[in-house]
């Protein structure tokens, strides 16, 4: 499910991102699909090191995070955002959108708005005031 700053964007805010954020389902399948994908992408792990770590099945399953550069672009994978919520804590949170003939989850703004405030990063509380506007916005729509 995209989350993150390319949601807020399907959403209509006007902000910039350098990546894109999925929280994704830690189950068996689901970790094959995106091991596959990775493979597709030549995924690494960011490391400053630049030493070429790559995703694997154990780690997918395992870690809360991966920071990964593919070569399409910044990619993080989240197990959890906000205040530890999952996938299926979340989906219910999503809409379905179509982008240029593919479907993808995306989550819900005020879902947005709330894992940013969890994270409170000064990036992310930077953002508030324009996501909580578009949410008012959206609200009287």
């Amino acid at each position: 499910m995209i989350c993150g700053g390319i949601a807020a964007i399907l959403h209509g805010a006007p902000i910039m991102t350098a990546d894109l954020d999925v929280v994704y389902a830690a189950t068996e399948e689901n970790c094959r699909r995106l091991l596959a994908a990775a493979g597709e992408l030549e995924a690494v792990y960011f490391d400053v090191a630049r030493r070429r770590l790559v995703p694997d099945l154990p780690k997918l399953r395992g870690l809360r995070m991966h920071l990964i550069e593919t070569n399409r672009g910044r990619l993080d994978l989240m197990r959890e955002i906000g205040a530890g919520q999952g996938y299926e804590d979340l989906v219910g949170r999503s809409e379905i959108v179509e982008l240029e003939g593919t479907e993808v989850r995306v989550l819900g703004l005020e879902a947005i708005i709330e894992s940013k405030e969890a994270a409170g990063r000064p990036k992310d509380l930077a953002t508030l005031p324009l996501l909580k506007a578009l949410l008012h916005w959206e609200e009287k729509s």
